[in-house]
């Protein structure tokens, strides 16, 4: 399906193929866009190609790194005893703090 083409796309797109740095409201609106998955494919193949080609300024990777971080999932620390337990092909801890378990996955090593 495609997808529409976003307002930002056109002037960055330009911005970017004529090897200047994009604004900082621009960048971070495509960011955001590209990170929530709201861009065709192929244009945003061709954003980080031209991206890419220019060379990524300081404040671009700093509007990617925005947009990553609002697309984050925090996670609460955990303290307190730690179970290791395998489930499957999966090492797993579960940390135990009173009602609440919490579990951490990563796969097994082999």
């Amino acid at each position: 399906m495609e997808l529409p083409r976003p307002p930002w796309f056109d002037p960055a797109f330009a911005a970017l193929l004529a090897r200047t740095d994009l604004p900082s409201g621009l960048a971070d609106d495509a960011f955001r866009d590209l990170l929530h998955g709201r861009v065709d494919d192929v244009l945003a193949a061709a954003f980080v190609t031209a991206l890419r080609m220019k060379g990524e300024s300081p404040a671009e990777i700093a509007a990617a790194a925005r947009g990553l971080r609002e697309q984050m999932i925090r996670l609460v620390p955990v303290s307190g005893p730690v179970t290791p337990m395998s489930i499957g092909s999966l090492d797993c801890a579960v940390a135990r703090t009173g009602a609440n378990s919490v579990p951490a996955i990563a796969p097994r090593r082999t």
